[in-house]
């Protein structure tokens, strides 16, 4: 589990690095709520799978 959350932490890094080159204002608003949601959903997840 250890090195899933590495590699999200370089996942969301890049993510995020490409939103921004592209531009914030270039990305429809639905868009970017939709995946804000989908990064929160994966940080933290309803139930986790590992017990």
């Amino acid at each position: 589990m250890r090195n899933r959350h590495r590699g999200s932490n370089l996942g969301l890094l890049l993510l995020a690095s490409q939103v921004f080159q592209l531009g914030i204002d270039n990305i429809p608003p639905v868009t970017l709520a939709t995946l804000g949601l989908n990064v929160y959903l994966f940080l933290f997840p309803v139930k986790p799978l590992l017990q």
